[in-house]
């Protein structure tokens, strides 16, 4: 190896660095070549897929996790955003628009659809160890569509609160206390008491939003 990295210097004055920089970016004009994205790909695999390397790359420099991560939170940062639109079901709330058509069996599956990234980060986090790597209960899908719901309300409070005020007019029609729904809205479950209130004189029907929730309880 010594050797191999003295002559990419002498003869083409060429450090390790250098060497990578033109791996990854510089197309080759030789037919037949392999491209950049594949020789990035198996650049990724010589480092992630093999532990021992990794693990020397993380004790003197924290970049690679630092870099990494930080790149997966701008591109989960922007599928929250993606979550907020109307058509998947955790943007903002409208009192005027028809609670019925929520539809709450095909929420989670909408909210994969707009954040693929975070819906598998968070599935994988669920998933048991010794476990098949798959979930499919409607029961993990409902904690799935929780987490997203709280992680989205976090993101954009304005923007993103049409689930806890549903979930919050449910409970409150229930006949839940105002200080319970104050603990539910502290930990981003449920909306404030004082929204609720605000909200449950626009809504027509507040009988609708708790057929929603009784009606779709099996797959929360």
């Amino acid at each position: 190896m010594y050797h191999v990295l003295k002559d990419l210097r002498d003869k083409h004055r060429w450090s390790l660095k250098d060497f990578i920089l033109h791996l990854v970016t510089e197309e080759s004009t030789i037919k037949g070549s392999h491209t950049c994205a594949m020789h990035t790909k198996n650049l990724s695999s010589a480092i992630y897929q093999q532990e021992a390397v990794a693990k020397q790359l993380s004790k003197v420099s924290g970049d690679i996790w630092t870099t990494t991560n930080s790149q997966q939170v701008s591109r989960i940062r922007s599928e929250l955003g993606k979550v907020g639109k109307p058509e998947v079901g955790l943007g903002k709330f409208d009192p005027d628009q028809d609670v019925g058509a929520l539809d709450i069996p095909a929420l989670a599956g909408r909210i994969q659809k707009a954040a693929p990234e975070l819906f598998k980060l968070l599935a994988d986090l669920m998933v048991q160890q010794h476990s098949s790597g798959h979930i499919t209960s409607t029961d993990s899908h409902g904690s799935l569509v929780m987490v997203c719901s709280i992680l989205a309300r976090a993101y954009a409070p304005r923007n993103c609160n049409n689930f806890p005020v549903l979930l919050g007019l449910h409970l409150h029609s229930m006949g839940v206390k105002r200080r319970t729904l104050e603990v539910l809205s502290g930990l981003g479950v449920s909306a404030s008491y004082w929204e609720i209130n605000k909200q449950s004189g626009n809504v027509a029907e507040n009988g609708t939003v708790q057929s929603l929730f009784l009606r779709n309880s099996p797959y929360l």
